[in-house]
């Protein structure tokens, strides 16, 4: 069995994003993998068909990525991508080869064309129906891999609208951040905690003034509003077309007890920069391991994550991010302000968390009679005490407790690395495609 990650892109040609077949771009960011010649090859739809000495193959591909700032799903694939060269290469190797296709997507998903409303996943599985019928393909012999947290449940919808089975799929939560590791943190603590807020959202807003009203931003790690260039400059144009004062309502609707004074200090000092990196582009700054940030992490102890998503009850399943993974990668414990059970969800996925150490009932706050800003904002605060427990320990005995933790944190680092590994991958992709 030989499995291919399939490319298409011609290094010059931008717009052969625009056809659909298969793209290069996401699985860039599984390096480690494409390197083992063992497990994928890395080749044109035209070479393999050229190469008629494979017999069973699983051809892997990242489709319906269009790049950045495309919003349509019309624009990814429409009748002209069945006459391109590339798909009449497809058709031809899977008429003529044994064929398992692999529609994968390991893009952190929760963009406007991935399931932001029921329409537009629901497009999005309807183009994969289109695009197997017209290669005439066993649709047994095909899977969606994704990061979509209801991949299966929007699967299994479409197919009762199609009248047709069901896609093979599987969530992949772990698969964008496989070559992040920063194990050596063996150096004793500077920092009590660390937590890195690039972008604007209430509760990291609402956690930047607690911990400014606390005085405890000066003497630890803490980033708000990072941005590069002259982002900062759009962000106040568009976010404060009348001045500071719709932060400050934001905040004293919730917290009426936080004074306008305490509140526009804090954003007086926007952006708050946790270090001097200067990275051209910005987004890299989440997925790529810099130097700086690297020593950030090993100087301090405890991280914060402010988590992407807030909202939710005890029905649903919460979503990681890279965030989270980066964390369990680096061997720092950690905190999370984001969806209520967040803890207990990586505990029934095999981590273990720090309740030895602190308190960590943060986790179930919800109450079904307030509105998630307020639910969140609960928690925030309640994790923002144990914050203050923790910044009043001096820094002996702050690694004093990191020594006392190295075993849970070795069990994360060991954890997070079995899931994102390649074997786990696989077992994972050929169980779904019954290939054994």
């Amino acid at each position: 069995m030989k499995r291919f990650l399939l490319n298409t892109r011609k290094p010059d040609v931008r717009t052969d994003f625009n056809h659909l077949g298969f793209t290069w771009p996401w699985a860039a960011l599984i390096p480690s993998w494409i390197m083992d010649g063992n497990l994928f090859e890395d080749k044109r739809i035209d070479s393999i068909y050229q190469d008629k000495a494979k017999s069973k193959m699983i051809l892997m591909g990242v489709p319906f990525d269009g790049g950045d700032g495309v919003e349509q799903l019309d624009y990814f694939i429409s009748e002209d991508y069945y006459h391109t060269e590339q798909f009449k290469y497809l058709k031809k190797i899977c008429n003529e080869q044994d064929v398992y296709l692999v529609f994968c997507n390991l893009k952190d998903g929760r963009g406007p064309y991935y399931n932001s409303d029921d329409s537009i996943s629901e497009s999005w599985i309807s183009k994969l129906y289109e695009v197997i019928d017209r290669l005439d393909l066993n649709i047994n012999k095909t899977v969606i891999v994704a990061r979509w947290d209801n991949l299966d449940f929007e699967c299994e919808k479409e197919a009762k609208k199609q009248g047709l089975p069901k896609f093979k799929n599987f969530n992949y939560e772990w698969g964008y951040l496989v070559d992040w590791d920063i194990p050596d943190t063996i150096q004793k603590k500077k920092y009590h905690f660390i937590s890195l807020n690039r972008i604007r959202k209430f509760h990291r807003l609402y956690f930047g003034v607690l911990l400014h009203q606390k005085s405890l931003i000066k003497n630890n790690v803490f980033s708000y509003w990072s941005y590069y260039t002259n982002e900062m400059e759009l962000t106040e144009k568009n976010y404060f077309p009348k001045g500071r004062e719709n932060e400050v309502r934001m905040v004293r609707d919730i917290n009426p007890k936080l004074s306008r004074d305490t509140i526009l200090d804090f954003l007086s000092k926007v952006p708050y920069k946790a270090d001097d990196i200067k990275n051209p582009i910005d987004r890299e700054y989440s997925y790529t391991r810099l130097p700086e940030l690297e020593k950030l992490c090993k100087e301090s102890f405890v991280q914060i994550i402010t988590e992407t998503d807030t909202w939710g009850d005890e029905f649903n399943r919460p979503v990681l991010t890279e965030k989270t993974i980066k964390v369990l990668k680096s061997k720092l414990p950690f905190m999370i302000i984001g969806q209520p059970l967040i803890l207990k969800y990586l505990k029934r996925l095999g981590f273990k968390t720090f309740d030895k150490w602190w308190d960590e009932s943060y986790d179930t706050i919800f109450k079904k009679s307030l509105n998630p800003v307020q639910n969140i904002a609960l928690r925030t605060e309640s994790v923002v005490v144990e914050i203050e427990k923790l910044c009043k320990l001096d820094m002996e005995e702050i690694n004093l407790m990191y020594e006392d933790m190295k075993e849970v944190l070795e069990h994360n680092y060991n954890h997070i690395n079995k899931l994102a590994s390649k074997e786990y991958f696989l077992k994972k992709l050929d169980t779904t495609l019954d290939i054994y």
